[in-house]
């Protein structure tokens, strides 16, 4: 009990104000993992994978790169009898992994595109993992990345509305053509709420002070209207051949 109330504390010292206590945290943990047996370390690593990921974005790139760093070394410390609850925690954080692949920090992408490879080792999906161990660009590891779980492909596009306001332009820019590239892998009418609440985010990037992210929004925009006409037109056609 008393080593549980320690963790638990610790744990919230991931969320302290101070750069330097998160940082404290991180290296704690990264400590303990390297000390524990494996049976032993993976309950720990479940919770860490559902604290991490809120320090993918930290105002600190030091922070950020341990984070990643840590987060990857979680999935080789996982047991049999916890890797599906792993997984479903992956799935949560691999879109990301993936835009933070952009980050203006290298040292931060770097951490962030070798996290994502561990992930695609855990989770199986070799074509990801061929794709990023070739160092391809980042746009077709996004693609990839839809290609390969196709049935989260709207829930992935719900994680990366988030990023359309990162405090890095570079990552804006990733999320807005990630989006755009699912855009086309869900059908209006099937995933319409969705596609509404993507449409509203976008028409907000009007605003937004980087003209890059301006115009990737414009063109985002431009290629769901050309979606949503092509759809209605399905629909319109289908209609006539009914009557």
């Amino acid at each position: 009990m008393r080593g549980r109330s320690l963790l638990d504390r610790i744990l919230r010292c991931l969320k302290d104000p101070s750069t330097d206590v998160r940082m404290e945290a991180l290296v704690f943990f990264q400590t303990m993992m390297g000390h524990l047996k494996r049976k032993e370390a993976s309950p720990v690593t479940l919770l860490l994978a559902q604290k991490l990921p809120l320090l993918f974005g930290d105002e600190s790139s030091q922070v950020q790169k341990l984070s990643l760093s840590l987060f990857g070394d979680t999935m080789k410390a996982v047991v049999s009898r916890h890797k599906a609850e792993m997984k479903e925690a992956i799935r949560r954080v691999v879109v990301s992994l993936f835009l933070h692949m952009n980050a203006e920090s290298r040292n931060v992408a770097e951490a962030s595109g070798k996290a994502l490879l561990i992930c695609a080792k855990f989770l199986g999906w070799r074509k990801l993992k061929r794709v990023i161990k070739k160092k391809k660009k980042t746009w077709l590891i996004g693609e990839t990345l839809l290609k390969q779980d196709r049935s989260s492909v709207e829930d992935y596009v719900c994680f990366s509305l988030h990023y359309l306001w990162d405090s890095q332009a570079s990552v804006r820019v990733e999320a807005i053509r990630f989006i755009g590239t699912a855009a086309r892998h869900l059908g209006w009418n099937q995933s319409k709420r969705t596609l509404e609440v993507v449409w509203d985010a976008l028409n907000c990037l009007d605003y937004d002070p980087d003209p890059s992210v301006r115009s990737l929004a414009g063109q985002t925009l431009h290629i769901l209207q050309s979606v949503r006409e092509l759809e209605r037109s399905r629909w319109s056609f289908r209609g006539l051949c009914f009557c």
